[in-house]
């Protein structure tokens, strides 16, 4: 990915470290570059990916990780963009944006069950999102309800990660960091109960 001129790509996102653009040759692949000299989050969630990777923990929520790039002064991390559903080249509504629709009862509905998934892959697999927030969420149409993938907020942020080797540890701080997440669904929707 050496010499590509990203600016002219879909910008799909900007946080105070890095841009996300969309590969107009491959609409399913996300690109974020960061700065060299300010890309601590880039290199933790690549670190955080290939972790998943090589404890052979299935993406259900979590973007395909493709790989990292350096490039003029940038760091890359190319992945999948998650689609509003299979047949859309959009991106998924983050959840917050999902939140302020007017949610039919059905909606509601399938948007328990997609919580109760993501919250059991979380316990499943020991995984702790350091930012577990409605705007690092999207959701994902699909044939059989909605599938919720958290696109942001990788990997762990403490100096001394003890929630990687105790499980009591890292079983606490997910029920936290879900209780936080749950009152800020309730906030953003009154309609959406816990």
């Amino acid at each position: 990915m050496t010499g590509i001129d990203f600016s002219t790509w879909r910008l799909i996102g900007e946080g105070s470290e890095r841009k996300c653009y969309q590969d107009p040759n491959n609409p399913a692949h996300l690109i974020k570059i960061s700065p060299k000299e300010n890309a601590k989050q880039s290199l933790r969630e690549i670190e955080y990916f290939q972790h998943l990777i090589d404890h052979k923990v299935p993406f259900d929520h979590f973007p395909l990780f493709y790989g990292r790039f350096e490039q003029d002064g940038f760091i890359g991390v190319e992945q999948e963009l998650i689609l509003a559903s299979p047949d859309s080249s959009d991106r998924a509504p983050r959840l917050g944006e999902y939140l302020d629709r007017a949610l039919s009862e059905t909606e509601i509905a399938e948007l328990h069950i997609a919580l109760d998934k993501l919250k059991d892959y979380l316990m499943k697999w020991d995984i702790v999102v350091n930012d577990l927030q409605i705007s690092n969420i999207v959701v994902q149409k699909k044939d059989n309800g909605i599938r919720l993938v958290i696109i942001d907020g990788l990997g762990g942020t403490e100096l001394i990660p003890l929630s990687h080797w105790f499980k009591s540890i890292c079983q606490q701080k997910i029920t936290r960091h879900w209780a936080k997440l749950c009152r800020k669904i309730t906030r953003r929707n009154p309609n959406v109960t816990f």
